[in-house]
């Protein structure tokens, strides 16, 4: 073999283990592993302030309740319905600031939870208004939120109970909500 045949052969030989070393192999593998991560709650401290745009008399017109909610929480949270608790009356603004004097012969309130509050349940209850459903535009409360203002609105009405209503006459009215 000539010298140039054996480095031809040498020149193809080389090539070729270097190609060889330039292949590419991998392996499919599988595992488990574990992390963890927290998530927030609820803060639970929304407040829920309604306003009565007109005055309530017994079985008279009723009256629309407009919202703002207050969120101390430094996060958003979430409204998707509002409940009439309670109401107490007061005999002035001053008492109702104060939580001062309560009229307790007024104040009783049908929870809601009867499908016709013109029954015989609710006529011996002073006030009604259904559960408010809020939008979920409405009831995202910004963090922070001073007074947000809710476009979402209730109905409240006197009802004409079973029994004399005039301790409620000219009671200045304090509604007090739960939220869900």
């Amino acid at each position: 073999m000539r010298m140039i045949n054996k480095v031809a052969v040498l020149a193809i030989a080389g090539a070729t283990f270097v190609g060889a070393g330039t292949a590419y192999a991998y392996w499919n593998a599988t595992g488990t592993g574990s992390a963890t991560a927290s998530v927030g709650t609820a803060a639970n401290n929304l407040v829920v302030t309604g306003l009565s745009a007109t005055t309530l008399t017994p079985n008279g017109p009723t009256s629309s309740v407009s919202f703002t909610a207050q969120n101390p929480a430094t996060f958003n949270q979430r409204i998707s319905k509002i409940h009439l608790v309670s109401v107490t009356a007061y005999p002035t603004p001053l008492d109702r600031t104060n939580n001062t004097n309560p009229v307790t012969a007024c104040g009783t309130v049908n929870d809601g939870s009867l499908a016709n509050p013109g029954s015989s349940v609710s006529a011996s209850r002073d006030f009604y208004m259904a559960d408010v459903v809020v939008n979920s535009v409405d009831g995202d409360v910004a963090k922070s939120a001073a007074a947000q203002v809710l476009t979402t609105t209730g109905t409240m009405l006197m009802n004409d109970a079973l029994f004399d209503q005039e301790a409620c006459k000219t009671t200045v009215l304090k509604l007090t909500f739960s939220t869900s």
